[in-house]
């Protein structure tokens, strides 16, 4: 501050620079925490004098990474020829050199994330090994670098997911307790008298959600009220068992918001660093998934200051969005572009990203929306609630809007007071409500054990003989001699070891672990993988034919295809081990003859009559 209480030029400076770059630090979880996390996760259980090697390692990685020199980004002709992976090294660049460099000398490994770690994890490591005299061949180092490069290149690695947002946790037994009234309110618009707090209807992270039916005729608000519960989580809410597919469309998305790995954002062209670069990237990704599309028609209305767009961010980086143009006066919104990353489709993100427009467009009072769909989008706005049958009134939208060729114009019209950031939790009250009429007049819920009085072995096999009927119907056990079963378990082994030597088996080695992939063992109800077979190979009485194992194998790869998207590496890993099991492993290696069937009961013929002798010559 100067003597006159005027700020310095050099603090309006320093809050001038604040403004551009942001404020420290840029990217969660910082590169110290990422790299504590892959000690902790690949070194923390070895033996004593390796974790001493690899601490050296990390404190000399960690060093050189604060002393590194960033290199200067490449020049550009036009703001057009830049790519978002540029762009964003330019903003980090810069924020480096005033940071890092500059006055504050801040280190780099606090103030940075995965995304300046993965850009200078090459540059780094030839540093380290040249300046620190590591051997690059020598094993510790070797592995050191392998196991990280390997973590960083993966998105869902644990290593580089952001802390869990501390949440106050509320008393889940109040049943009707009431909100404020101004937390019912919306929010961001000049024409409301009353706020409510920033996304109060969905805290991320939060564990108890007061949940009420909403949006209903004024007669059933009574019968609604008994349904408000606090909920822990909003799948109990989905209904029971019934054969039909209950899961929110975009449950998933639900669970990464409320996990914070997911976040959305309302941006326009306002110059703002940040919001420039998420509006480049959303351009790139219409570009890419609407190819029909003039790039000079998508570039001129996501940079149009009319036009504002929701971008939908997974870890900072941006996956989807919706562009759109709100016409205040005509009382509606015109959707232009919409579009989700290929690599992040059949998540439900499509979904989550119009109920959020939805709210977003309750906020500006606007209940309209309008869009022209080509024949591949239609069949999404449909479910997202679009007709084609046109209410709005006509000299509303005529001259206002485009028309495309080939183009089908859809219309949605949306209720104000419905939050649709809740309808899943909503439909599920409802649903629930009805589930417990019907148990009130039907049994069509009541399960039966079945047959129970039968005796189980070791294993948890029951011995078919065993069930009523079965000897009846003529069926013999088949009877496989001793030395028959000994190769049998000797092929099944040498089986295992084929199957573990094959390219694409890398994938199945051991069990998915869930605090990697964390929704793996909702999705897989059945999981299975090599560690687990060549167990019960080795306990020599699980697998008793030929069928059993193969079976099992068949599911592994079942279990993958199911899980992954057929573009993925996992997919293609798990057809190429499926066809060798079929043919190579399935024909040749195991003997048929132990699986063959038991001959067929010969069934006994009526004696013949004798035949008369020959009559004398």
């Amino acid at each position: 501050m100067s003597a006159s209480g005027e700020p310095s030029p050099k603090s309006k400076r320093d809050a001038s620079d604040e403004k551009i770059l942001g404020t420290p630090p840029w990217e969660q979880p910082i590169i110290s925490l990422i790299l504590k996390r892959f000690f902790d996760l690949k070194f923390g259980k070895v033996n004593d004098q390796k974790q001493k090697a690899m601490e050296k390692i990390l404190a000399a990685f960690i060093s050189t990474i604060n002393r590194y020199e960033f290199p200067p980004p490449p020049a550009s002709s036009s703001a057009y020829d830049v790519s978002i992976k540029d762009r964003l090294y330019q903003l980090n660049y810069k924020r480096w050199k005033h940071v890092c460099r500059g006055t504050k000398k801040k280190s780099v490994t606090e103030v940075f994330g995965r995304t300046i770690l993965r850009t200078i994890f090459k540059g780094v490591q030839d540093l380290l090994v040249k300046s620190e005299g590591f051997e690059e061949s020598e094993p510790n180092v070797s592995e050191f670098f392998k196991e990280l490069e390997k973590e960083l290149s993966n998105d869902l690695s644990v290593i580089l997911q952001p802390e869990e947002p501390s949440v106050k946790k509320e008393d889940s037994t109040s049943v009707d307790k009431k909100r404020k009234p101004d937390e019912d309110q919306p929010t961001n618009h000049p024409s409301q008298g009353r706020k409510r707090k920033p996304d109060s209807n969905l805290s991320p992270g939060q564990p108890h959600q007061e949940i009420k039916l909403e949006g209903l005729p004024a007669d059933s608000t009574k019968d609604s009220e008994k349904f408000s519960i606090a909920v822990e989580d909003a799948q109990v809410l989905l209904g029971p068992e019934t054969g039909v597919e209950t899961k929110a469309r975009d449950e998933k998305a639900r669970q990464e918001e409320r996990k914070g790995i997911l976040t959305s954002r309302v941006v326009t062209n306002d110059r703002e660093p940040q919001h420039m670069i998420w509006l480049t990237a959303i351009k790139e990704i219409f570009s890419k998934q609407l190819p029909k599309m003039p790039k000079e028609y998508i570039v001129r209305l996501v940079f149009d200051r009319n036009h504002k767009s929701l971008v939908l961010l997974k870890n900072s980086l941006v996956v989807g969005g919706i562009t759109f143009r709100p016409f205040l006066g005509q009382g509606f919104l015109e959707i232009a572009f919409c579009a989700i990353t290929s690599s992040e489709q059949v998540k439900g993100y499509g979904t989550h990203l119009m109920n959020h427009l939805k709210h977003h467009a309750q906020i500006l009072k606007i209940f309209t929306f309008l869009t022209y769909a080509d024949n591949y989008a239609i069949g999404y706005f449909k479910k997202q609630g679009f007709t084609k049958n046109i209410s709005l009134d006509r000299q509303k939208w005529l001259g206002f809007i485009k028309d495309y060729d080939g183009g089908t114009l859809m219309e949605c019209v949306i209720h104000p007071r419905i939050d649709y950031l809740k309808v899943p939790d909503m439909v599920g009250l409802q649903r629930k409500a009805i589930y417990d009429k019907i148990r009130e007049i039907s049994f069509s819920h009541v399960k039966h054990k079945g047959i129970i009085d039968l005796h189980k072995d070791k294993r948890g096999i029951i011995n078919i003989a065993e069930i009523p009927g079965i000897k009846e119907s003529g069926w013999k056990p088949q009877k496989i001699t001793e030395e028959e079963t000994i190769v049998f378990q000797g092929r099944m082994r040498e089986a295992m070891q084929r199957v573990r030597d094959h390219p694409a088996s890398w994938p199945f080695l051991t069990p998915v672990d869930p605090k990697e992939v964390w929704d793996y063992y909702e999705i897989i109800k059945d999981p299975i993988d090599l560690s687990l077979i060549e167990k019960r190979v080795d306990e020599g009485n699980y697998y008793l034919t030929r069928e059993i194992f193969v079976a099992d194998l068949r599911r592994m790869c079942e279990n993958c295809r199911l899980y992954n998207k057929e573009d993925t590496e996992y997919y293609k890993c798990a057809n190429d081990l499926e066809e060798f099991v079929n043919t190579t492993l399935f024909n040749s290696i195991i003997p048929a003859h132990l699986t063959k069937a038991p001959p067929p009961t010969t069934v006994p013929q009526p004696p013949t009559a004798p035949t008369a002798p020959p009559p004398p010559t």
